[in-house]
């Protein structure tokens, strides 16, 4: 759940799991509850009073983004006891260092070349496995570049739109 303070809380039902109460389709759904403490972890006090409300994508997403941010940064919290504020269910692990799978793949995809007696769209299709590579070594690395990512993404945009037009243009 996240509150109206923008915190996360990782919240338990008593008799029945909130997933089965509020399905996943019809997420995220704004309810009233009270949230109570039980054996170091949180559980809701099994009234849950729904608003009549619908979200736009872009309350969605930033919901999404929300719940991501926590996550990523360890803070959802899964007690209400102040002692036990920053408790973590496992161990966190070191990042996995995905460069010398990108390198490799990287130079694997570097051979892939479309051309003359294949079908014109391979040759956007295999740009775009490339490009798709250069975004996620980007992606790794530890200070990240909006610029850079947002070039990545416009040669992608430009690799879609190729593919697009060849699929439009083949004739059948």
């Amino acid at each position: 759940m996240i509150g109206e303070d923008d915190k996360v809380y990782a919240v338990l039902g008593l008799r029945s799991a909130l997933e089965e109460l509020i399905p996943k389709y019809a997420l995220p759904f704004r309810i009233k509850t009270v949230l109570l403490p039980f054996q170091d972890e949180i559980v809701y006090d099994g009234f849950l009073a729904p608003y009549n409300i619908h979200f736009g994508s872009g309350i969605k997403e930033d919901l999404k983004h929300i719940y991501t941010k926590a996550k990523r940064r360890d803070e959802i919290i899964f007690s209400l006891d102040p002692n036990l504020l920053k408790p973590t269910k496992k161990k966190k692990k070191p990042a996995k260092n995905w460069k010398p799978l990108l390198k490799e793949l990287t130079e694997k995809a570097a051979k892939l070349r479309g051309g003359a007696g294949q079908i014109e769209l391979l040759s956007p299709t295999f740009s775009l496995v490339k490009t798709s590579l250069e975004l996620a070594d980007l992606a790794t690395e530890k200070k990240i570049e909006p610029e850079d990512i947002y070039n990545c993404l416009e040669k992608i945009e430009r690799h879609l739109n190729k593919i697009g037009k060849e699929l439009y243009y083949h004739d059948d």
